[in-house]
């Protein structure tokens, strides 16, 4: 199984060019950043050893622990990337729920719920004004219409329970592939 190891280093500049991580080969995958640190994946601990010590000694090469790692490679613009493609997934899967269940009539599920429970408890239409407009104007009974909301809710949560799992699971592939 592929192992991980992080490196913090310090780029330095010549005057013909900057001293800084280098791959040699393909033994060992180098995930590179735009702050001067990398992550090392191979199956062989001993190649990514290897790797370290051929660098240019003046970059100062420092292994740092995962949790270090971590916290500076949330701060780079490829961390960023993969927060974007989580937010771009999400928007995509909510795009359809938003289709179902637009945004101006969730803005009115809190009336709605809190009206259906309390229906549903005292069966009293005094409790369920916005409710019971609606359900006349679409010739449902009130009772039938409280139950429908509650589902409706059900439903609604469970969908954006899946999508933002969905996005957090391709969120942390992503980032497990670096090495955070």
């Amino acid at each position: 199984t592929n192992m991980f190891k992080y490196v913090k280093f310090n780029p330095v500049e010549t005057e013909f060019t900057t001293l800084t991580f280098k791959q040699k080969n393909n033994d060992v995958k180098v995930n590179f950043f735009n702050l001067p640190i990398v992550s090392l994946e191979s199956d062989d601990e001993a190649l990514i050893d290897e790797l370290i010590k051929e660098q240019p000694s003046e970059i100062e090469c420092e292994l740092i622990t995962k949790e270090e790692f971590s916290e500076i490679a949330k701060t780079t613009v490829q961390y960023k990337r993969i927060l974007q493609v989580g937010n771009e997934k999400l928007a995509e899967l909510t795009a359809e729920i938003d289709l179902k269940y637009p945004l101006s009539e969730r803005e009115t599920w809190h009336i709605q719920l809190e009206e259906a429970r309390k229906y549903l408890e005292t069966k009293d239409e005094q409790d369920a004004p916005f409710v019971s407009i609606l359900a006349l104007n679409e010739g449902r009974s009130i009772e039938e219409f409280c139950n429908a909301i509650i589902l409706n809710d059900k439903n609604y949560r469970t969908l954006v329970g899946n999508a933002l799992s969905e996005k957090r699971i391709l969120e942390n592939t992503l980032a497990s592939e670096i090495g955070i």
